[in-house]
Formats: structure tokens, C-alpha cells, sequence
């Protein structure tokens, strides 16, 4: 969402943002430090890991728009005392006083961190504005994905403050519709136009191994492989499971382990297990730790397909020998320490050019 809303700002001026992941207690002070003054919009990311990370990182901000986009099980090794939406939540402290914050409004956890410091919101006269993906009554904005518009993009219809419009964007399904809602809200409020901001999404690229799609012959291949969470990685299946659908290809699925996931890991792989179940893949393969949780999921959604536990490349491109994964779209997804863009690449240079033979 960062990389979107950054090119849609940059319709109407330049616009900085952090490079990559430079988001934590070092990355951030170094990307403010190397962000132009001349800019017109900072747009900066805080990722945190530990409790105490937001208050340091809010504290070097002080940002005009504070933005909490999602409340999932992330880092709940470091953040499971009191939550994800907790720490979370804590950005809006330091929203400056009479700037704005925008909430997703689709997660209970989130609402209610936020309810407890409406109090002190007001009293600052920060202005708070819900979006949604699920048409929550509470949002200002509203997106809903419609479909595909083009081999990159997805089309959604935006309500915002009574209006509505469709509009282009380099996302998928809930997800995206999310992430749309949250960068046309923010842009909207700040006074951005419907155009500019319609111009904006539809020119947007996802930045690399974020929901990236590579044709190789008859196979869609989806990087997203920047890193996983249980909630990135149930929608990103969810995502390419409707990909699927819409090239009436087969699905199969790259998966590795979600890791920084602490007393939960086990059971949320499992919930993953059953979330990929539910997409109904031709094949899954799967790289690291929690193979049996994922298994136990995959069992209870009713998946009684092929489970192939792999090591690394050389033994993914030794199946590719036996299985061709070609007609079909395949998601690669997990954590950082996979490394599944190596897998990526192996899966590449079997397959021929799009178009080619």
C-alpha cells in the first residue's frame, strides 16, 4: 500500500517514501534523512517487531496522516502480549494535533484500540476516517474488487463520501480492494481529485516480489515472496486461487514457513493449511519448518493432493522434471529466510519466454 498511495501522490507532487524495507528503528531515521524537503508528500512506512518499537518510531515521525491499514498475526513472537493491533494502533499517538488518521475499519481488534484513544484523538483534534473492504458501516470509503482489467491490474469500485467510481490498480481480490480503499481515503482527504487519483492507482506497479506476475509459456507465475504473514499469505492464496479461476488454469502452490510467530506458529499454520485446502490446489509445495501443521490443515480442508517438502532449488528443479507445472498459475509465498525467489528464478528458466516455444 506504501508503493501505491507514494505513485498516486506523485500525481500531484513529488513524492518520498521509503526504499524497500528500510522501515525499522535504523531503516527509518535513513530514509527521512535521505527524503528531498522539496518534496510534496513524505510517505513513510513503520514496521515494527517489538513493544516498544512504535513508540520510538511515532516519536521520530510525528506524522500529519497516520495510517493503520491491517491487524494480523505478525511478529507475535515480539508483540503477542498485548497484540498486533495494539502496537499498532499506537502510530495515532502521534499523529500531529489537528492531522488526520485513517483506520481500517474491517478488524474488531483494531476498532477497539482505536475506540480507547478516541478520547485522546478529539482532544488533539485528529481527524479519524474508517475505510473498508467489507463495506463496514463506519468507513468513508469503501472499495470492492469486480475482477480482472488487464494481465497486471485489477478493477474495483471505490465509494467514497457518496460517490463512487471503478478504477484500476496492481492488486487482487480483498486484499486489494483494501489497499485501494486506504490509498483513494487518504488521498481524498488530503485533496487529491477523483481523476488524479484514478490516474495514480492505474499507473501504479507493485514494487519486486510483491504480487509481481511473470508469464513463462502457458504458466502464470506470482512472486510475492518480499515476505509472509497468516494474513498475507491466506489472502495471497486467496488472490491467486481467483487468478486461477479466471484463466481457467489449475493453481498450485510455493509456500514457506511464516516465521516471528512465536507460541501461535503451530496453529496458525495449520489455519494456512486449511486455507490453502480451501483453494483447491493442483499440487503444493512446501519449504521450511511446520510441514506437519501444514499438513494437519490441508487434511482437515479435504486437500488429498501431492505435498511435496522441498529443501531448496535443486530439489524443486528435480520435480520439475516429473510434474510440469504448465498450463497453471503458481503463487511462491513466505517468509524472507525461504529465500523462494531463488525457487522463482528455477521455475523461469525451465519455462519459455511468453509466446515462445
Amino acid at each position: 500500500m506504501k508503493e501505491a498511495l507514494a505513485q498516486v501522490l506523485a500525481v500531484r507532487g513529488t513524492t518520498a517514501r521509503n526504499h524497500l524495507n528500510l522501515n525499522n528503528r535504523i531503516g527509518l531515521p535513513l530514509s527521512i534523512l535521505n527524503a528531498s524537503a522539496d518534496a510534496s508528500f513524505w510517505v513513510l512506512e513503520a514496521g515494527i517487531s517489538e513493544p516498544g518499537d512504535m513508540d520510538e518510531l511515532g516519536t521520530i515521525l510525528r506524522p500529519d496522516c497516520g495510517i493503520v491499514l491491517n491487524a494480523g498475526a505478525a511478529h507475535t513472537r515480539g508483540l503477542g502480549d498485548k497484540g498486533t493491533a495494539h502496537y499498532k494502533s499506537r502510530l495515532l499517538k502521534y499523529v500531529q494535533t489537528g492531522g488526520k488518521a485513517f483506520v481500517c475499519a474491517d478488524y474488531p481488534d483494531l476498532m477497539r484500540e482505536v475506540g480507547l484513544l478516541a478520547p485522546q484523538l478529539r482532544g488533539r483534534g485528529v481527524e479519524v476516517n474508517f475505510f473498508s473492504a467489507a463495506g463496514a458501516k463506519e468507513a468513508m470509503c469503501t472499495a470492492v474488487y469486480l475482477g480482472s482489467a488487464s494481465a497486471t491490474h485489477g478493477r474495483f469500485l471505490v465509494r467514497v463520501d457518496g460517490r463512487e467510481c471503478a478504477v484500476n490498480a496492481p492488486f487482487r481480490g480483498s486484499y486489494g480492494a483494501e489497499n485501494v480503499a486506504a490509498c483513494f481515503a487518504v488521498a481524498w482527504r488530503i485533496g487529491l481529485s477523483f481523476d488524479e487519483i484514478s490516474q495514480g492507482l492505474a499507473a501504479a506497479e507493485p514494487p519486486r516480489q510483491r504480487f509481481v506476475q511473470v508469464r513463462r509459456g502457458e504458466c502464470l507465475i506470482i512472486d510475492d515472496t518480499y515476505n509472509a504473514n497468516p494474513l498475507s499469505a491466506g489472502r495471497m492464496v486467496e488472490a491467486a486461487a481467483a487468478l486461477a479461476g479466471e484463466e481457467g488454469k489449475p493453481l498450485v502452490l510455493v509456500m514457506g514457513e511464516m516465521l516471528e510467530l512465536g507460541e501461535v506458529a503451530e496453529s496458525a499454520h495449520e489455519e494456512l493449511g486449511l486455507r490453502m485446502a480451501q483453494a483447491a490446489p493442483a499440487a503444493v509445495f512446501w519449504k521450511g519448518g511446520m510441514a506437519d501443521s501444514i499438513r494437519r490443515g490441508l487434511a482437515g480442508g479435504g486437500y488429498t493432493g501431492a505435498f511435496y517438502p522441498i529443501a531448496g532449488g535443486q530439489e524443486f528443479s528435480a520435480l520439475l522434471d516429473e510434474i510440469p507445472l504448465s498450463p497453471g498459475v503458481v503463487l511462491f509465498k513466505g517468509s524472507r529466510s525461504n529465500k523462494l525467489e531463488r525457487l522463482v528464478d528455477v521455475l523461469c528458466n525451465v519455462l519459455p519466454e511468453a509466446g515462445g516455444n
